[in-house]
């Protein structure tokens, strides 16, 4: 699938969940739709799609009038972002150190680890951390 026929079907998919969301009152069913897409637009590591589908759904939000929603979706998007660079940052370090893994997220130690963390539990990432040697190494 062409850049171009990857972006056509994330605006129609936008437009889609946009009508369901609006004039059907389904917003919860429209941003599962979109999120879905999300996230395989991420792992493809398409970044304009990614970052479209992100903006489609605080607009979709926004425009509902659901300002908890809008929060709610923002905690979602924000993990999600973390997580994807954490991904990607693993694929360049085979080890760092935790400091300079925090800097880079632009989190605080705390909130580096414990992404970390619930990435390794969940199995999205293969790690380890070396807390008293302030190590983070990848596997």
């Amino acid at each position: 699938m062409t850049i171009a026929e990857v972006l056509d079907r994330i605006d129609k998919s936008i437009e889609e969940n946009r009508e369901l969301a609006l004039k059907h009152g389904k917003l919860t069913e429209a941003i599962e739709n979109l999120l879905s897409l999300e996230k395989q637009t991420r792992l493809a590591e398409h970044l304009a799609g990614t970052s479209q589908l992100a903006l489609a759904i605080v607009d979709l939000c926004r425009d509902a009038g659901n300002r908890k929603e809008l929060n709610a979706q923002i905690v979602v998007l924000s993990k999600r972002v973390v997580e994807h660079n954490i991904r990607i940052i693993s694929n360049y370090y085979g080890r760092i150190t935790a400091s300079r893994l925090a800097q880079l997220l632009d989190l605080s130690a705390e909130d580096t680890e414990k992404n970390v963390s619930e990435m390794v539990a969940s199995k999205s990432l293969y790690a380890r951390i070396d807390r008293p040697a302030g190590i983070v190494s990848f596997i």
